[in-house]
């Protein structure tokens, strides 16, 4: 075999193997995924009704009941508007929870930290639960603490 043949049949191997791993790490990688989710929702209109079904429908948790995704994700929408995407960071946290389908999932927590309406910063929490091998927005809460 020559030389030439055997770099092509290396890389019809290599590249797609690279490409698919590199790929695999960014869609398991929440701080970019938050970052990402939070420069979106900061560039469309704050009423934006289809831009806003959107997020909901891209990062609700499949296996909650429907009244969560209003409940949980609606005022998200609006939280995320006022956060730093550049801030965002791993908690270091990683856990077990049981989701509405009585299944355990794992949950990382993503920090950003996002101002309240009056101007105060504060830290936005967001609850990641891994589904069928990918990340969606479970829950959320705010924690003084940077």
């Amino acid at each position: 075999m020559t030389a030439g043949r055997a770099a092509t049949w290396a890389s019809i191997f290599v590249i797609p193997g690279v490409l698919w791993g590199v790929l695999n790490s960014a869609r398991n990688d929440l701080v970019a995924r938050t970052r990402s989710l939070v420069r979106q929702v900061q560039r469309c209109e704050p009423h934006d009704e289809l831009a806003q079904s959107s997020f909901f429908i891209k990062s609700r948790f499949p296996e909650d009941s429907p009244d969560r995704l209003e409940e949980v994700l609606g005022p998200l929408w609006h939280v995320l508007r006022r956060c730093d995407a550049e801030g965002a960071t791993h908690t270091g946290e990683e856990y077990r929870e049981r989701a509405d389908d009585g299944k355990q999932y794992t949950v990382r927590l993503i920090k950003l930290p996002s101002r309240t309406p009056s101007g105060r910063l504060t830290y936005l929490v967001i609850e990641w639960m891994r589904y069928r091998g990918s990340w969606y927005i479970h829950d959320y809460s705010f924690s003084s603490r940077a």
